[in-house]
């Protein structure tokens, strides 16, 4: 039979559309096991995703992907759930356990994506870990949300997916730390990337993810949160992103980029002759012994400006005060317009596209408290301020624990905050309603309301926030000074 020429287009584009509605029916009444199946028996599809390993674990088994503590010990898994490695923009071959064992070329962005049982295409969390960790999420991640899985996965998250996602190069690998002989990687250092393979990675494992989850029936949100270099050198560095692949984020101790750490706001620092932690008054030698070493502040400058910063390195060695006058005078605004492009590239913006919830401990001298104004403060001058939050935590740390807490308290504590965190950032995204108070735990174990500083009416004075929060009576540590100028 001759089909007219004006029937064929109609004729393609209806077949085409039948074909892939059938083809989703059948990934809506297929198992999630199903799906993790097809995956795993499709290597092309695998290599078109990035895939380097995948598998159906069931609830109640071992398995060398799922191991937690500090001396790793596999435990029975709580959740059974289909365990997805994914790369993107670079490539490496993988330990059994889903750690780096060897790269090929340019270190690749990582993720470990773990879809459970029930997972009925709503949302999924994705998790950027911090600088200590890889995408394993072995030594903290894990460990802290595991006391809260189930059959159903995390309570209050019930049948969300979950991911560790690492977007810059790890330093280090679980598998290898104990099997050395075994594992001769050696980890690229982190000014190996250039600056703009952090924001890139991150976007690349934000639509990664949601490509990959179109196998078990797609994804309606995706939650991105950054726990510490996740924040600054993920998270907070795609605000301003148009096609942002995440519809609501958050950073814990981490909101300011990479760029807040190089030059004025440590010079102005580390140039005192007695370097104290804004805010805390506790000098910074006591807890980051490196934090002002010249050689420190010259490695910063040269994420983006590594001429300047060989120039530094250079000197030290014969003029270790000549050295420190270079990066006393050194001016972003000074340097070729390359450097200044690079720069941007490692800032946080405050334009925000989709909702951002910053969680900042007031006792963390890791991350220093006074950052997350600074933050604060550009989101203020885009005048987004309506599409964040800003939660500053008494007495806790850096990783949310509460201050002075004994290890197994303070281990406790700290999931339980960051399981605040994360509920509070997957219900904006999911319902579009703002969050209010997350229920904190104390180092007696008893609870309290914070509030964030928008709720508390001062979503335009994050200075009077932090100082009402805290509430020192030390006039040295509050953030808005006798005269009434904000130091910060």
């Amino acid at each position: 039979m001759s089909i007219p020429r004006s029937w064929r287009l109609p004729l393609v584009f209806l077949v085409t559309l039948l074909a892939w509605e059938g083809l989703c029916a059948d990934r809506a009444t297929a198992s999630i096991q199903d799906a993790c199946l097809q995956l795993k028996n499709d290597p092309a599809l695998q290599d078109q995703l990035g895939v380097r390993n995948v598998k159906w674990i069931p609830v109640g088994t071992s398995d060398v992907t799922y191991q937690i503590g500090q001396v790793l010990v596999q435990v029975p898994v709580p959740t059974s759930h289909c365990y997805i490695l994914t790369e993107a923009r670079g490539a490496a071959s993988y330990n059994p356990d889903g750690s780096v064992a060897a790269v090929t070329g340019h270190f690749p962005a990582i993720e470990i994506l773990r879809v459970p049982e029930c997972y009925s295409g709503s949302s999924v969390l994705n998790i950027f870990v911090g600088g200590q960790s890889d995408q394993t999420g072995f030594q903290l991640e894990l460990p802290g949300l595991h006391p809260f899985l189930g059959a159903s996965g995390i309570p209050g998250l019930e049948c969300r997916a979950f991911a560790f996602s690492k977007n810059f190069p790890t330093e280090h690998s679980p598998f290898c730390d104990a099997n050395p002989n075994e594992c001769p990687v050696e980890f690229p250092a982190r000014h190996s990337y250039s600056p703009q393979d952090w924001r890139l990675n991150t976007l690349a494992l934000g639509r990664r993810t949601r490509e990959i989850l179109m196998i078990f029936g797609g994804v309606q949100t995706q939650v991105g949160v950054g726990l510490s270099y996740g924040g600054q050198g993920a998270i907070s560095l795609i605000g301003e992103e148009v096609d942002n692949p995440f519809t609501a984020t958050g950073t814990r101790a981490g909101a300011g980029g990479i760029w807040d750490n190089s030059e004025d706001d440590r010079k102005k620092i580390c140039m005192d002759p007695s370097p104290l932690i804004p805010l805390l008054g506790v000098p910074v030698s006591s807890v980051s012994p490196d934090y002002c070493l010249i050689e420190t502040m010259a490695e910063d400058i040269g994420v983006a400006d590594p001429e300047y910063a060989q120039s530094i390195l250079d000197l030290f060695q014969s003029d270790p005060d000549g050295a420190k006058v270079l990066i006393n005078k050194y001016n972003v605004s000074d340097r070729p317009n390359k450097v200044q492009k690079d720069v941007d590239q490692l800032k946080a913006g405050g334009n925000l596209q989709v909702p951002l919830i910053i969680v900042q401990g007031t006792a963390d001298k890791t991350y220093f408290p006074h950052k997350a104004i600074l933050a604060w403060r550009k989101i203020m001058q885009s005048t987004k301020t309506p599409m964040a939050r800003l939660y500053f935590l008494k007495d806790l740390n850096h990783i949310l624990a509460p201050r002075g807490a004994a290890p197994p308290v303070a281990a406790t504590a700290a999931a339980n905050n960051h399981l605040q965190f994360f509920k509070a950032a997957v219900n904006w995204a999911e319902t579009g309603n703002a969050p209010g108070p997350l229920t904190i735990v104390r180092k007696d174990g008893t609870t309290f309301e914070a509030k964030n500083c928008t709720d508390l009416g001062f979503e335009l004075q994050p200075c009077k926030c932090w100082d009402f929060i805290v509430n020192s009576t030390d006039p040295a540590l509050r953030c808005v000074a006798p005269d009434g100028v904000d130091k910060y």
